[in-house]
């Protein structure tokens, strides 16, 4: 590794001791150390620079790369589901214990109180309030908030599992795909397995599915209706699953894999992408949405009628605001991933050529424009998890730009 990345990684890891000292407004992304005592920020700053001390680091990376990799990756597929089972205990025990974070209040509530629909929340929405009514809790918030909690845990057990059988299956040594899952799950997304109210869990499972199964059908290894069928299940749940279009129409126009022996190419992944959202309309359907409904949802909603933000203004685009708010954003969500794939800036330019890098910087450059333009009803701290299944290929980026250091 250069000097320069490894400079990068030290900073970020003494920004959270820095935002200590910092309003919360100005580092709202990264000043999480100032709500714990400070024996506790000295405990981790000494482990953030034992990793530092020469044969601790090398006995690290022979613990995670070698030994737990082998585990992990190797021949049977036993660990990965007991590496789940664990992973899914840990989101059990660190379990948010606050309900303001995103929508989670007015999903909750909605839910409980039977309020039939939340288009943009699809079935995810849907299959929740179900629940609550099939096992006649109906109008119970509390049980609502706590089947929500126990959706978000089944869903981090199911991400956690679905990353590494996925793996499993691509061609990369041992050690890169350690690299991409350990990016990829202790990350802050990761925080909506742990009891989170909101509805963007499974969206995430299919999102991470239709990424980095996608980049695999770029390399041909593995057939193009599974990121077909992932990027079906993330609609199914979730219609903000259409940030991620730009990433299925490259794959559907410009297939990197054995092109011209695969003619139904395009047909194998659009049939399973758009049949699972179009039973997702018509279970609604079936279920009482009607033009009603829709034109409340689309036409005469307030937030429906102004989605992007001004261009100038403390909110603005070009406002100070918006620029703090977003490198907040990006150091809470992808500080690590984001920070690997900056350093390889060049090797980048110069792989996308490879079907399979074209794919994964396509879907960062689709997630800019809406990462960038939307406007954050909620604002952009509460409102941060919006965007967050949409970075799972950030973490499958970084490690192969990465792979040969």
């Amino acid at each position: 590794m250069r000097l320069l990345p490894i400079a990068g990684l030290l900073a970020l890891g003494l920004l959270p001791v820095i935002g200590r000292f910092l309003p919360a407004t100005l580092s709202w992304g990264f000043h999480h150390a100032a709500y714990i005592p400070w024996w506790s920020v000295a405990i981790l700053l000494a482990a953030w620079a034992a990793l530092l001390i020469p044969p601790l680091h090398r006995a690290l990376d022979r613990l995670l790369f070698d030994r737990l990799a082998a585990a992990l990756f190797g021949r049977s597929p036993l660990p990965a589901f007991l590496a789940a089972a664990i992973l899914c205990a840990a989101f059990v025990l660190l379990t948010t214990p606050t309900r303001l974070l995103g929508d989670g209040v007015l999903v909750g509530e909605l839910a409980g109180l039977g309020n039939p629909f939340r288009i943009h929340d699809m079935m995810d929405y849907l299959l929740h309030r179900l629940a609550l009514t099939a096992i006649g809790k109906a109008g119970s918030k509390e049980v609502s908030f706590q089947i929500y909690r126990w959706g978000s845990w089944i869903a981090g057990f199911l991400a956690a599992l679905t990353a590494l059988l996925i793996l499993r299956r691509a061609r990369m040594n041992p050690a890169g795909k350690m690299l991409t899952f350990s990016l990829f799950i202790l990350a802050a997304p990761t925080l909506i397995y742990c009891g989170y109210v909101e509805s963007y869990a499974y969206l995430s499972i299919g999102m991470l599915g239709f990424l980095w199964t996608g980049a695999m059908a770029q390399r041909g290894e593995c057939p193009p209706w599974v990121p077909g069928l992932f990027y079906g299940i993330a609609f199914f749940f979730h219609t903000t699953a259409v940030f991620a279009l730009p990433a299925l129409l490259l794959l559907v126009f410009f297939p990197g894999a054995r092109r011209k022996r695969r003619p139904a190419w395009p047909l194998q992944i659009l049939l399973p992408a758009l049949a699972l959202p179009a039973a997702a309309i018509a279970i609604h359907l079936a279920l009482g949405y009607d033009a009603g409904w829709f034109r409340r949802d689309f036409i005469e909603s307030k937030n429906q009628r102004q989605m992007l933000i001004g261009l100038t203004g403390p909110h603005g685009l070009l406002g100070l605001r918006h620029l703090k708010d977003v490198a907040n954003w990006l150091l809470l969500v992808a500080p690590v991933t984001g920070w690997l794939i900056v350093s390889k800036r060049r090797a980048l330019l110069a792989r996308l050529r490879e079907p399979e890098i074209a794919f994964l910087a396509i879907q960062v450059a689709a997630f800019l424009a809406p990462f960038l333009l939307l406007d954050r009803k909620l604002g952009a701290a509460r409102d941060w998890d919006l965007m967050t299944p949409q970075v799972a290929g950030f973490a499958l980026l970084a490690a192969r730009l990465w792979e040969a250091d």
